[in-house]
């Protein structure tokens, strides 16, 4: 009988834990934040954009890129593609087009992106590609003047490119790169998300050697630099931190300056001409996974602009917050003038904002 008791309080005891593990899991995720719409001056929706994760600009020409990637037909559909897609954002009657890869990879599911220009003009765009599930690869072009994309190399095969998520270019072939966990097998992303472990990381390529820039990060996303260079920016997702490093731009090691508690699931980061940052977060981490599911479940999008005042000071604001009505998670925000566009991981369209004057 003693010991039929003993295993019944040890049973209840089991369950006391997970339950209290779940609850503080969806606290600390915002699942019981009460929220609040907060609108720009206009908001109007471009369609034919599916999953624009992430945007990268180019203000001189006046265009936006798109990573485009519908994740719910991949998921049934093995073979789907990718696309990388234009928008002359600045022309009120402008159509997306998808732009022709030359020569591009068999298979190209695109992530996180960024787009460089060598002094001599040329642009290059740099791509995360995952050609396969729990593989990660960086694919390079050049963006030719007829607008087509000519693929010039892949850059894969070494052990730091874990799972990764997004990058950013500070010189022809040379870029930091965020994994968001530190593993490939899906069961352990999994598991470390859930439990929120320290184990992302980022990683610097040098023309054809990697190294190790930092880690102890909770799911590592999006990464931007200043303007002139001295700072790098990455987001934790359930982390829900913006790190701050300071860097060197004689050997390109990080030093973290600062981690920054955001109360919110950050995504991808854009800094602007201004130099403020400007981020695509998830309130509701797990209204985005049903979100993810089921397209009718709505997951909140949220858009936080940070000021960076004197001594290290920080000014955050939340400029856009929906709750899933004209844009389900949004995953980046960027910002041109008086013009803000926002993408998201499944939506099969992007909003393009303009900010109030006032």
């Amino acid at each position: 009988m003693n010991s039929l008791r003993t295993a019944g309080i040890m049973i209840l005891i089991l369950v006391l834990t997970f339950g209290v593990f779940v609850f503080a899991t969806l606290w600390s995720t915002g699942q019981f934040r009460k929220l609040s719409a907060v609108n720009m001056e206009q908001c109007r929706p471009i369609e034919g954009i599916v999953g624009a994760e992430d945007i990268a600009l180019d203000e001189e020409l006046g265009i936006a890129l798109f990573s485009s990637f519908d994740r719910r037909r991949a998921a049934l559909v093995p073979d789907v593609n990718g696309a990388i897609v234009l928008l002359s954002y600045l022309s009120p009657d402008a159509k997306p087009v998808a732009l022709q890869l030359n020569n591009a990879p068999k298979k190209f599911r695109p992530h996180g992106l960024s787009l460089f220009k060598d002094p001599s003009g040329i642009r290059y765009l740099y791509v995360v590609n995952h050609p396969e599930p729990n593989q990660s690869q960086i694919d390079v072009f050049r963006l030719m003047s007829n607008g087509q994309l000519n693929h010039l190399k892949s850059i894969g095969g070494h052990p730091l490119l874990v799972s990764v998520n997004d990058l950013v270019v500070v010189g022809k072939d040379q870029f930091y790169f965020t994994n968001d966990a530190g593993h490939r097998a899906n069961w352990r992303k999994t598991l470390g998300r859930y439990l929120r472990l320290a184990d992302g990381s980022i990683g610097y390529y040098d023309n054809g050697t990697f190294y190790l820039a930092a880690d102890d990060l909770v799911f590592a996303n999006g990464i931007a630099v200043n303007r002139d260079g001295t700072r790098v920016f990455v987001a934790e997702t359930t982390g829900q931190k913006l790190h701050i490093y300071r860097r060197s731009l004689n050997t390109n090691a990080l030093t973290r300056i600062s981690a920054i508690p955001m109360g919110s699931n950050l995504d991808n980061l854009f800094y602007d001409r201004d130099g403020r940052l400007w981020i695509g977060a998830h309130p509701k981490i797990v209204d985005l996974m049903s979100h993810a599911q089921d397209a009718e479940k709505l997951s909140p999008s949220q858009v936080i602009e940070i000021e960076f005042l004197e001594s290290e000071q920080v000014s955050i604001s939340t400029k856009f917050l929906s709750l899933g009505e004209e844009l389900s998670g949004s995953s980046v925000s960027v910002r041109s003038g008086d013009i803000v566009l926002i993408g998201s991981i499944f939506d099969d369209r992007v909003l393009h904002c303009t900010l109030d004057a006032s």
